[in-house]
């Protein structure tokens, strides 16, 4: 049988210092190239990270036009109410819409608030301390 030591010659080719040279070469190489794949993960990761926060800047600096521009109309609308032509003008039952719709009053009670609320004058269908026997107040 052939010695190992004579079989690593043969098929590597030369000597044991070059057999643990490719060896440590292979290794070498091999920690080199997952190095590599991981700074490109992260390069990719960071233009990534970087085009988003260009992008959602962008969008921010939208939003604040926009809300903005509402604002404005919001005064105007207001400001159109005012008018002493308001009831006769082409543009009021458009401000009445918008306003019906946007800027409603938030004191008041809804109206599905008020379901299954019971106020004092409500008829609450038990008898009171009266001889009222419909359980109406007197």
């Amino acid at each position: 049988m052939m010695d190992a030591l004579t079989i690593l010659e043969w098929v590597a080719g030369g000597s044991i210092l070059s057999i643990i040279s490719n060896v440590l070469l292979f290794w070498n190489q091999q920690r080199m190239k997952k190095a590599s794949i991981k700074l490109d993960t992260i390069k990719v990761y960071q233009d990534i990270a970087e085009s988003n926060n260009q992008l959602l800047q962008e969008q921010n600096g939208k939003i604040v036009l926009l809300q903005k521009k509402v604002s404005h109309l919001e005064i105007i609308v207001v400001r159109v109410k005012e008018c002493d032509y308001y009831p006769t003008c082409p543009v009021h039952k458009l401000v009445q819409d918008y306003a019906r719709e946007f800027l409603y009053r938030t004191e008041r009670q809804s109206e599905l608030a008020k379901i299954n609320n019971r106020h004092p004058r409500d008829d609450t269908g038990e008898s009171g301390e009266s001889d009222n026997t419909a359980g109406q107040p007197p």
